[in-house]
């Protein structure tokens, strides 16, 4: 086994994957599903750095391209980063589920139950955990809440695309709320 992971560590080209991951962004009807096989593809072999970079760049392009809209502003936009998170989710799944849908956000969504976030541990010097925190309890009942829906979402892809819209936001006001030591896309990726 370990000589046919050294062989697919050898013919992996980042090259290669990344004009793929351009190419497959761009393709109206399949495009999820081709990047849900891309980001399978990457895991173990890249970065995440990179691929995150590599799957925000290809999102931007297509959303920018079908939009009629600048890069700058497509990448910005919540659509681009709710995908990027979903392929990050799917990219960087350290369980895979028994199987996983075609669709990009459904796939993303199993990736995410089957590896689901530990509680984050406190910083050296910060609040012990017995001392209450009412912004942090929010954040907790609101993020309960969002994964509380989720579930209310299945096979409904407007659902899931308005929920990781809020999930998106969830995240921003923790970052707001609690500091910037929050980790980006946390929130959406423990969903």
């Amino acid at each position: 086994m370990e000589n046919s992971q050294a062989n697919n560590v050898e013919s992996f080209n980042i090259a290669v994957w990344r004009a793929e991951v351009s190419e497959a962004a761009l393709s109206f009807e399949s495009a999820a599903k081709v990047l849900m096989g891309l980001a399978l593809k990457a895991r173990g072999m890249i970065e995440a750095d990179t691929a995150r970079e590599a799957f925000k760049e290809a999102f931007g392009n297509a959303f920018a391209n079908t939009r009629g809209v600048a890069f700058e502003e497509a990448v910005k936009s919540k659509t681009v980063q709710n995908r990027v998170s979903d392929a990050m989710a799917i990219f960087g799944a350290t369980v895979l589920p028994g199987s996983l849908p075609d669709n990009l956000q459904q796939a993303a969504k199993a990736c995410r139950e089957a590896n689901p976030k530990g509680a984050r541990k406190p910083r050296a010097g910060g609040k012990a955990p017995a001392e209450a925190n009412p912004v942090a309890d929010a954040m907790a009942a609101l993020e309960a809440a969002l994964l509380d829906l989720a579930s209310a979402c299945d096979g409904n892809e407007r659902a899931v695309d308005v929920l990781g819209d809020l999930k998106d936001m969830a995240s921003a006001l923790r970052d707001a709320l609690l500091g910037g030591d929050v980790i980006e896309g946390e929130l959406a990726e423990s969903a």
